[in-house]
């Protein structure tokens, strides 16, 4: 007798380790500014309430911003615009390699902005091809209007794009924020992102006076709000500093309106310490049909949360446990769940609580240290760095940090793989 099955993929993401030392913000959520023109010395204040800092690479000042981002444990997230795309890999490169342990990821801000053709698409995947080879563990991320020009965004993000940011414009009320994500984050979450973590970037525009004078601290907290609804990876706030005109003006940035800065320490409060899976139900439509073989299988939509783990899965009142399991990797769950009726239903998923085993700022350090010893281009260099990847490969299996190890273990000289095979 024929079985009938449905495979129910689940996006997983494993990147959940905090993101601030133990002196600084920790929570599961990304909360930070993109800095803009502002006293380096504000650095420390922030790195009380946010984790993470968004620096134009190109900023004249971008070392000492570095450089105190990482004395006050902010990770570092470098950003440049695409009219400065020109031989932008060599500056990120020394930036890179002269403060590794404080940058966890690069921006392309709006790749698609001025051309959404297929071109641009290739475009921001060759950057992060680039990005992967040689600086294996880093995260890339990528900006996008929520709604580039009045048009929906159709043009797909390619793979390796890790973090996908939705900027939204001109929105200085609470009412106005919820109204815009409500129209547009549904349509990024369900059709653009494909599983990868989102996070919401308030932006004050640069032109004319800008937005700060008139926007309300709820807009501030409308955002977290919003990123708790849809189980974002978190909030990103822009600009911070201010920004340089054209003409010599400035344009104020949030510092300069205590009311907003006093939310947003307040918004870091709230997030301080929590997960991204607290009491996570998250439902989707799946299609099943008649399969032996189990090879059909249907994306389902949870809104871009962010699960740990799952511990049960439920498809009309039929509760499966996690045994029930049949493949597991840094993305995905899929889950064979024996039923006997064709159609569409609804499941529902049920994270677990609590913090992941999945030790990601470990693996990125070991990916570094084996790095570092692959650059000595010597046989005791070769050595360690094979023993490291394999240590990787054993320890975090199917994740991004296995396979960025492997692509070292291929570039290391056969003679020194043979003198250590295990």
């Amino acid at each position: 007798m024929r079985r009938l099955s449905l495979i129910f993929i689940i996006a997983l993401m494993l990147s959940s380790s905090t993101f601030a030392g133990e002196t600084g913000f920790a929570s599961k959520y990304r909360l930070g500014y993109v800095f803009g023109q502002a006293d380096v010395g504000d650095i420390a204040k922030l790195a009380e309430h946010t984790n993470v800092l968004l620096v134009d690479v190109l900023d004249k000042n971008v070392n000492e911003i570095v450089k105190a981002a990482k004395e006050n444990k902010l990770g570092v997230v470098l950003i440049f615009e695409t009219k400065k795309r020109k031989n932008i890999e060599k500056r990120i490169d020394g930036i890179i390699q002269k403060y590794p342990d404080a940058v966890l990821g690069v921006s392309w801000e709006t790749p698609y902005w001025d051309d959404n053709s297929k071109s641009s698409y290739e475009a921001v995947k060759q950057f992060g091809m680039w990005l992967n080879e040689k600086h294996a563990g880093l995260e890339y991320w990528a900006s996008f209007v929520e709604r580039p020009r009045g048009k929906v965004q159709t043009q797909k993000i390619p793979p390796e794009v890790d973090v996908i940011s939705v900027n939204d414009y001109f929105d200085p009320t609470p009412h106005a924020v919820r109204t815009k994500c409500l129209d547009n984050l549904p349509h990024w979450l369900n059709n653009i992102a494909e599983g990868r973590r989102v996070v919401l970037r308030w932006c004050n525009p640069g032109q004319g006076d800008g937005l700060v004078s008139k926007t309300e601290p709820g807009a501030m907290d409308m955002c977290r709000k919003v990123a708790e609804e849809y189980r974002l990876a978190g909030v990103i706030f822009s600009r911070y500093g201010e920004y340089l005109k054209d003409d010599g003006g400035t344009v104020a940035g949030i510092k300069n309106k205590s009311s907003l800065t006093d939310q947003i320490r307040e918004l870091g409060g709230q997030w301080r310490g929590k997960t991204l899976c607290e009491d996570v139900v998250v439902k989707g439509i799946s299609h099943f049909a008649e399969d032996d073989m189990h090879t059909h299988c249907t994306k389902v939509s949870i809104n871009g949360v962010c699960l740990d783990k799952v511990t049960e899965v439920e498809f009309n009142n039929l509760t499966i446990q996690k045994a029930s399991f049949v493949q597991q990797d840094e993305h995905k769950i899929i889950i064979n769940v024996p039923e006997h009726t064709e159609g569409e239903s609804v499941v529902k998923a049920v994270s677990s609580t609590g913090s992941s085993t999945f030790d990601e700022d470990k693996a990125k350090g070991m990916l570094l240290e084996a790095k570092k010893c692959f650059a000595l281009k010597n046989k005791s260099g070769y050595t360690k760095c094979a023993e490291i990847c394999r240590r990787i490969i054993k320890e975090y299996p199917d994740t991004r940090y296995s396979k960025f190890a492997d692509k070292m273990l291929e570039k290391i000289p056969a003679r020194y793989l043979e003198e250590n095979p295990n």
